[in-house]
Protein backbone atom coordinates (compact mmCIF):
# COMPACT_ATOMS: atom_id res chain seq x y z
CA UNK A 1 0.00 0.00 0.00
CA UNK A 2 0.88 3.80 -1.02
CA UNK A 3 1.48 5.96 1.78
CA UNK A 4 -1.30 8.06 0.18
CA UNK A 5 -3.56 4.94 0.64
CA UNK A 6 -3.32 5.01 4.23
CA UNK A 7 -3.41 8.37 4.25
CA UNK A 8 -6.43 8.29 2.40
CA UNK A 9 -8.02 5.30 4.69
CA UNK A 10 -7.22 7.50 7.74
CA UNK A 11 -8.97 10.80 6.64
CA UNK A 12 -12.22 8.72 4.90
CA UNK A 13 -12.68 8.19 8.66
CA UNK A 14 -11.72 11.50 10.24
CA UNK A 15 -12.86 13.59 7.51
CA UNK A 16 -14.58 11.95 4.91
CA UNK A 17 -14.48 15.06 2.28
CA UNK A 18 -10.98 15.34 2.40
CA UNK A 19 -10.35 11.99 2.56
CA UNK A 20 -12.49 10.48 0.30
CA UNK A 21 -12.97 12.99 -2.32
CA UNK A 22 -9.48 14.38 -2.69
CA UNK A 23 -7.47 11.96 -1.47
CA UNK A 24 -9.51 9.17 -3.15
CA UNK A 25 -9.56 11.11 -6.49
CA UNK A 26 -5.53 11.32 -6.21
CA UNK A 27 -5.17 7.51 -5.57
CA UNK A 28 -7.73 6.75 -8.44
CA UNK A 29 -5.63 8.43 -10.79
CA UNK A 30 -2.80 5.57 -10.36
CA UNK A 31 -4.75 3.09 -8.97
CA UNK A 32 -8.44 3.39 -10.00
CA UNK A 33 -9.79 0.44 -7.79
CA UNK A 34 -8.41 1.51 -5.00
CA UNK A 35 -9.46 5.14 -5.24
CA UNK A 36 -13.32 3.98 -5.98
CA UNK A 37 -12.74 2.54 -2.52
CA UNK A 38 -11.85 5.19 -0.46
CA UNK A 39 -14.25 7.23 -2.43
CA UNK A 40 -17.13 4.97 -1.32
CA UNK A 41 -16.17 4.29 1.72
CA UNK A 42 -16.43 8.20 2.61
CA UNK A 43 -19.67 8.36 1.08
CA UNK A 44 -20.72 5.49 3.69
CA UNK A 45 -19.01 7.42 6.41
CA UNK A 46 -20.73 10.69 5.24
CA UNK A 47 -24.15 9.20 5.58
CA UNK A 48 -23.72 7.58 8.34
CA UNK A 49 -22.24 11.46 10.10
CA UNK A 50 -25.82 12.22 8.57
CA UNK A 51 -27.85 9.57 9.75
CA UNK A 52 -26.56 10.05 13.08
CA UNK A 53 -27.27 13.59 13.19
CA UNK A 54 -30.66 13.52 12.19
CA UNK A 55 -31.06 10.53 15.05
CA UNK A 56 -29.67 12.79 17.17
CA UNK A 57 -31.77 16.77 16.33
CA UNK A 58 -35.05 14.38 16.66
CA UNK A 59 -33.33 13.52 20.28
CA UNK A 60 -33.16 17.03 21.09
CA UNK A 61 -36.30 17.83 19.46
CA UNK A 62 -38.33 15.33 21.75
CA UNK A 63 -36.61 16.91 25.23
CA UNK A 64 -37.37 20.29 24.01
CA UNK A 65 -41.37 19.59 23.45
CA UNK A 66 -41.24 17.81 27.03
CA UNK A 67 -39.77 20.63 28.82
CA UNK A 68 -41.89 22.73 26.90
CA UNK A 69 -45.24 21.05 28.01
CA UNK A 70 -44.28 20.59 31.16
CA UNK A 71 -43.58 24.35 31.38
CA UNK A 72 -47.09 24.68 29.85
CA UNK A 73 -48.74 22.27 32.41
CA UNK A 74 -47.13 24.59 35.56
CA UNK A 75 -48.34 28.02 34.00
CA UNK A 76 -51.77 26.61 33.55
CA UNK A 77 -51.97 24.39 36.91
Amino acid sequence: MDALVVIGLILAIINPVIGGVLVGYLVWLNKPDIGFQLIVLSFTVMSLLVIGFIVWAGKKIQKLERKLNSLENKTQG
